[in-house]
């Protein structure tokens, strides 16, 4: 059977914003914002630190629940940084959060 383009990038979408919503299995990142970059007009800077001996597959940065982006696994990184396209704004303002994706020996994806 053949999905319509549109059917599995909704699919797709709603498959990227639940890593957002719900918590898994795997344990928690940290999230730190820059200082420097949490005022008006700045960029805004987020780092995400996976644990050192997970290895991860990506790393979703998000904002109030939905996907804001999207990092590919660096085998050699458990630093990750998102620099907003946009200048810090009242917009700005919501609650961001870092997650990260691995997969198992058995090619099952689970999310922290």
């Amino acid at each position: 059977m053949v999905l319509p383009l549109g059917v599995c990038l909704l699919w797709a979408l709603a498959a990227s914003q639940e890593i957002c919503s719900s918590p898994g299995d795997l344990p928690a990142p940290t999230l730190i914002l820059d200082k420097g970059s949490a005022r008006h007009e700045d960029t805004i800077i987020l780092l995400c630190f996976v644990p050192m001996d997970t290895s991860v597959t990506r790393v979703i940065f998000c904002k109030n629940g939905k996907e804001i982006a999207m990092l590919p696994s660096d085998r050699n990184r458990f630093i990750y940084i998102y620099e907003s396209a946009q200048p810090a704004s009242p917009e700005s303002a919501g609650e961001y959060s870092c997650r990260y994706q691995h997969k198992d020996d058995k090619n099952q994806e689970k999310n922290s």
